[in-house]
């Protein structure tokens, strides 16, 4: 039912469209192809747009991330030197069983000036200053525990950390700097409660550790930890931005974040969908891009690996970001797709309307001459095509006028053709010889032979007349041929028999009347006749083919020469009026024009004969349908 509802909606249009004017026509079409033009540019734009910003988009992020993890490291290996330049130095190996007498206070000096040593890193340029990420120094050792701190507040119960798994680690890793993961120091909790800034972020930190041994002897120094909070890493990359709403964060190996412009993010699992996870954490060497879930947003998501912990530098980017980049590009072609479709309708509309003045100057002739006026002339100069058109129609309109002046001539000839034929029904022989035995039957007593010979006659001269209609039923035909059969038959005996078989599927169909009759009546004039002995008229009815009746009378007379039948098919052919001195071949040329002037040169008389056998009639006419 959709399917038909749809078609019938497009037959609508189509049927709207091809009544509406030619400008019209024209403007849809050229409408059309500006608008799938817009339509291909505005999608080709599109996606090459799409395409080049997401190209650019993933160089400039790749750049962006490459150049972020490297400072990222290179801040991490300068802490991580400073530890080893620490752990080297020649009073830290010698401060517990070196024969110097080493003081903690001097210690704690040293400590100082080497957590001052962080805030200059080396560049291609030279020496640069960066921000410090150190917190604390810490050094554990048998003479005790020296801290020394950047920012005043920070303190540890350190001691009570040794047996956690990290310093477990260090200690089993002897000379190996290890990373810990991110850890709360509660000790500093109570310190810090009124210091200003994001607690979380301070109170959060992670720790490079080393346990040391003196080169020379082997013995063991203890342990040196550095500690940095989560608020100095995430100035790393405070200043770094990326498109209007991307976001870079360092993460854990379990999603957390440990880095981020919005300190409320820290510590919290960014929700990738499982899928991205596993790409976010299969980034081990390599910088990578692509398109993955957070939440239920789609995002454009670059990894990096950095040095420490399995931990990953990520940029994250709505992907909707990328079609708000597009969309300005599609709204300047979109713009100016329309500003183009009303420039090129307008201009269309203006050619067409110079086109269609020529049309629209014969159209009104046209409606003039509907109106009878048939000489009218159109006279309208234009394009070649427009003087052609004019041409042809004034041609067209004389050949009408022509062919309407043949028509009244030969509808004149054809009334005067049926008016002849009626009046050659009333043969005044017929009638005289036809009353005369009327009148022997009632002096001889046999009345009814004479009464059933006055009612064929009547009815003989009513179905001839038939109410001054052109056509008749063929049922009516057939009864006005049987009723001139049964007159002739009383006054020709035993000498004339006849037969009629007509099919009763076509006796409701119409035909010209009076054009059985007078084949009839030639048959027994110069057919039986001309012949001793008794003689048969058959009369035959029948569908030809599902459009064609066909009449076939046929007489057992004396037949026609091959030479005389030509002649008489020739005579039927002759022109409608060209006059005659044998009626034979009158009457029946009369029959046939008849009924080509209202059925067509198809139609019409053929005669068959062979010499004393006897001769055929064959009438073909139209299958036309009765009221």
């Amino acid at each position: 039912m959709k399917n038909l509802a749809v078609k019938d909606f497009w037959k609508y249009c189509k049927r709207k469209y091809y009544n509406a004017p030619l400008n019209w026509q024209i403007n849809v079409v050229i409408g059309f192809i500006i608008l799938v033009t817009i339509l291909t540019i505005t999608i080709i734009t599109y996606v090459r747009s799409v395409s080049y910003i997401k190209q650019s988009l993933k160089e400039t992020g790749l750049i962006l991330l490459k150049e972020t993890a490297n400072k990222i490291d290179s801040r991490l290996k300068l802490i991580e030197n400073t530890a080893l330049m620490i752990s080297n130095d020649s009073r830290i190996q010698n401060y517990t069983g070196g024969k110097e007498n080493i003081t903690e206070s001097e210690i704690n000096k040293y400590l100082i000036s080497s957590l001052s040593f962080n805030k200059y890193d080396v560049q291609e340029g030279g020496m640069t200053y960066v921000q410090n990420l150190i917190d604390d120094i810490i050094l554990m050792t048998e003479k005790g525990t020296v801290i020394a701190r950047r920012i005043h507040f920070s303190t540890y119960d350190i001691r009570s950390q040794l047996d956690n798994y990290w310093f477990r680690k260090a200690l089993k890793n002897k000379g190996k700097l290890i990373w810990t993961d991110c850890f709360y120091n509660d000790t500093a909790e109570q310190i810090s409660k009124d210091t200003r800034g994001n607690l979380d972020a301070q109170l959060n930190q992670f720790m490079l550790i080393r346990y040391m041994m003196n080169e020379k002897t082997f013995e063991d120094i203890g342990y040196l930890a550095i500690s940095i909070n989560l608020e100095n890493l995430s100035r790393l990359i405070d200043n770094i931005t990326f498109g209007k709403n991307g976001k870079l964060y360092i993460i854990d190996a379990n999603g957390k974040v440990l880095a981020s412009k919005d300190r409320s993010q820290l510590l919290k699992t960014v929700n990738f969908n499982p899928e991205t996870m596993s790409a976010v954490t299969h980034t081990r060497s390599e910088h990578r891009f692509f398109q993955g879930l957070i939440g239920q947003e789609q995002y454009f998501i670059f990894a990096a690996p950095l040095s420490i912990n399995d931990w990953k530098l990520i940029v994250t980017l709505p992907a909707g970001e990328l079609a708000n980049a597009v969309s300005g590009t599609l709204f300047s072609v979109v713009f100016i797709g329309i500003i183009s479709f009303f420039v090129i309708t307008f201009i269309s509309t203006f050619i067409l309307n110079n086109i269609s003045f020529p049309l629209k100057k014969i159209l009104t002739t046209i409606k003039e001459i509907r109106k009878g006026d048939l000489s009218q002339k159109v006279n309208v100069n234009g394009c070649i095509e427009v003087n052609q058109l004019s041409t042809e129609f004034n041609f067209m309109l004389d050949k009408i006028n022509n062919l309407l002046s043949t028509i009244v001539d030969e509808q004149n000839a054809l009334r005067k053709s049926q008016l002849k034929a009626l009046r050659a029904q009333i043969n005044p022989h017929f009638l005289y010889n036809t009353l005369d035995s009327i009148k022997w039957l009632i002096c001889s007593g046999d009345h009814d032979k004479a009464a059933k010979l006055i009612s064929s006659l009547s009815s003989f001269f009513r179905l001839g007349l038939s109410g001054g209609n052109e056509e008749i039923l063929i049922k009516e035909e057939i009864e006005h041929v049987r009723n001139y059969l049964f007159i002739q038959k009383l006054r020709c005996g035993e000498n004339l028999s006849y037969l009629i078989d007509v099919e009763p599927e076509i006796e409701d169909l119409k035909t010209p009347k009076l054009i059985l009759q007078p084949i009839v009546e030639n048959a027994i004039m110069h057919g039986l006749n001309q012949k001793e002995g008794q003689g048969l008229i058959k009369i035959i009815v029948r569908r030809k083919d599902p459009q064609t009746i066909l009449y076939e009378i046929i007489d057992t007379g004396k037949g026609m020469k091959p030479e005389k039948l030509d002649a008489l098919n020739q005579k039927i052919k002759a022109p409608l009026l060209q006059s005659t001195a044998e009626r034979h071949g009158y009457a029946v040329r009369n029959v046939n024009q008849r009924i080509k002037l209202s059925y067509g040169e198809k139609y019409g008389i053929c005669y068959k004969s062979k010499y004393n056998t006897g001769t055929k009639a064959c009438i073909t006419i139209p299958a036309v349908p009765g009221p």
